[in-house]
């Protein structure tokens, strides 16, 4: 996939996609709905929809796709004409929808980009723009694939049992509620289900068949609401989905569970993060689809492309995608997202609408949560809804603290790469000392800010030790980051479109959200050229701070966790004109960095500052 990484990196402590989407930003809530779960920030129809989506400051940096030929568009600002554009192969498009052609192209594309016999073309825009985009075109009901009959889907997969690799040593596995039998495979020693869940009694959410055809359910399994597939109402649609650290039983049998973040990451690294290892050689593509590679199938998963079942679009991509369920605690949706004409497999988020899909269980019990734990996230839920919670509400004395967390840094700056040629900067506000570091056109901090006199907000050390102040600096509640207590949780921290200041020293500024974005975009998503190969746990890959920036695994702080994740998770405040807070994560464990936006739970985070 990598077009960006807004598209498909989850985010964490709490994970916390995608992948920034800006979902808090009134500008931009009517997006593509069906965009998220197929991995791009948009995807439209036609051009009438993709009309009314400008390209502006706000989106930049995203992709758009039109049209079944997935035309692909890239919104940047042209400096030479100081103009945003969506930037396509043949042609390009200003804000204001009127063609535009860079000087680069060749006047025989723009012959062709502006036949008009393209659909895709850019002279079907015009400044009047229709008002018919993709999701408000698309059925709220199960109408339009509903009502096709089978010979009209016309899936692949015409055989129970037809889809696994006959090379392949399976198991099996009955389901003690109806008695049905499923194949089972090992990898590396995690016993995984090779075909999707088809249980139909469950008691708490909705299951669908695709297309509400019981036959399909046989051979590609059944659509789950997230609620069904976690069994706890603690998991409808929007809820915070907080039933602990899993693993979750879900609606799996006893002795199975729902498969973790964990467990899912570990199969999209085995594969490489490519679908065909992971695709059964049939079961993908349509008689009236574009043609799609067969799978490998070289673990024997099998998958197949089961399709989604969507609220605001309907039954979709039957052949074409396929969607698995994975536990993750947090309000956004997490899955496992296959797509067998792009090549690409990893975890995806999404809370744009409610969703349906597929459920494969992984062997070992998991936690099957009481009704007192459920009221309990409950209670913690509707907290955290209150508009006038803020950063300095949270006291010390409240806050948990993670047990025998202990600094995995032995001696401050010893995080540094010694083949890097630093700066420093010295501020004026304490005389404290950084080393800073040149990442392309922008100068960084090379390490935390441990500034510790804010007026405005919370600012803190880990589990609130000292210790951990002069190794990994302070950790700030975005009032005190932002140095304004229109940033208070939950409120719209809207400063304007510039530099922000916030609590750096004269000249320097919070990281807006390009330069965030470009950092993660120079390391294309991972987070091994971000880290130190110092400061974080043991099992974790060493960083290769390729740039620098020497980041160490300094842990995270929000409102409902309290302390954790210390030496596995990186995190850094980034300024957004928005209600809802943007940070970078840096992932560990997972090798993934992204920016990140969350809101479920006030947030602390460490500061970097860059240079005006």
């Amino acid at each position: 996939m990598k077009h960006s990484v807004f598209r498909h990196l989850p985010g964490l402590c709490v994970l916390a996609t995608t992948t920034i989407f800006f979902t808090a930003c009134s500008d931009d809530d009517n997006f593509s709905p069906v965009s998220k779960n197929r991995g791009y920030d948009y995807a439209f129809k036609s051009n009438n929809g993709f009309a009314d989506y400008p390209c502006n400051e706000m989106r930049e940096g995203r992709e758009a796709i039109v049209g079944r030929d997935k035309e692909s568009y890239f919104c940047e600002f042209d400096e030479i004409d100081s103009v945003y554009i969506w930037a396509g192969f043949n042609d390009t498009l200003t804000a204001k929808g009127k063609e535009f052609v860079r000087k680069n192209v060749s006047s025989s594309s723009r012959e062709s980009s502006s036949s008009g016999d393209d659909d895709s073309s850019s002279s079907q825009y015009s400044s009047s723009y229709s008002s018919s985009s993709y999701s408000s075109s698309s059925s709220s009901a199960r109408s339009s694939s509903s009502s096709l009959s089978w010979d009209e889907l016309k899936p692949r997969l015409t055989e129970k049992g037809e889809q696994f690799n006959p090379d392949i040593d399976y198991g099996t596995m009955t389901d003690p509620r109806d008695g049905k039998t499923y194949r089972t495979v090992d990898i590396e020693g995690t016993i995984w289900m090779a075909e999707n869940l088809n249980f139909v009694d469950n008691e708490i959410g909705m299951s669908y068949c695709f297309s509400d055809d019981e036959e399909i359910c046989k051979l590609y399994g059944r659509l789950y609401s997230r609620d069904a597939a976690m069994n706890s109402s603690e998991c409808k649609y929007k809820s915070s989905c907080n039933l602990g650290s899993g693993p979750i039983q879900g609606i799996c049998p006893d002795g199975w569970h729902i498969p973790t973040y964990t467990e899912t990451q570990a199969l999209v690294n085995l594969a490489s993060k490519k679908a065909r290892p992971l695709m059964s050689t049939i079961g993908w593509g349509t008689e009236d689809s574009l043609y799609i590679d067969p799978g490998v199938d070289t673990y024997g998963l099998s998958f197949v492309g089961t399709g989604e079942y969507d609220t605001k679009d309907d039954f979709n991509d039957i052949g074409e995608y396929a969607f698995m369920w994975v536990y993750y605690q947090s309000s956004k949706m997490y899955y496992l997202l296959i797509r067998g004409e792009d090549n690409d497999a990893f975890i995806n988020d999404f809370d744009g609408y409610e969703s349906n899909f597929s459920v494969r269980c992984v062997k070992g019990d998991g936690v099957v949560p009481s009704s007192s734990s459920s009221s309990s996230y409950s209670s913690s839920s509707s907290a955290k809804s209150s508009s006038s919670v803020s950063s300095s509400s949270v006291s010390s004395s409240s806050r948990t603290k993670q047990a025998g967390a202990e600094p995995l840094l032995e001696a401050a700056g010893e995080q540094f790469n010694p083949d890097i040629e630093y700066g420093t900067m010295t501020d004026p506000r304490d005389g404290k000392t950084y080393k800073t570091v040149k990442v392309g056109s922008a100068t960084w901090m090379a390490e935390n800010l441990n500034y510790a006199d804010n007026e405005i907000g919370v600012s803190t050390c880990f589990n609130d030790d000292d210790r951990f102040c002069e190794l990994y600096g302070h950790f700030y509640s975005r009032s005190a980051a932002m140095n304004s207590s229109s940033c208070a949780y939950k409120s719209s921290c809207d400063l304007g479109t510039g530099h922000i200041q916030g609590i750096c020293p004269d000249g320097w500024h919070i990281p807006t959200n390009k330069e965030a974005q470009d950092l993660v975009n120079l390391a294309s998503g991972h987070a091994l050229p971000l880290m130190s190969a110092k400061g974080w746990k043991t099992g974790i890959t060493p960083g290769t701070d390729t740039y620098g920036l020497s980041f160490v695994g300094a842990g995270c702080y929000c409102s409902d966790d309290g302390f954790h994740s210390l030496g596995e998770y990186g995190r850094l405040w980034v300024y957004y004109a928005s209600s809802t807070q943007y940070y970078i994560v840096i992932r560990g464990l997972e090798n993934e960095a992204e920016v990140w936006d969350y809101n479920d739970e006030e947030c602390y985070n460490p500061v970097r500052c860059v240079k005006d």
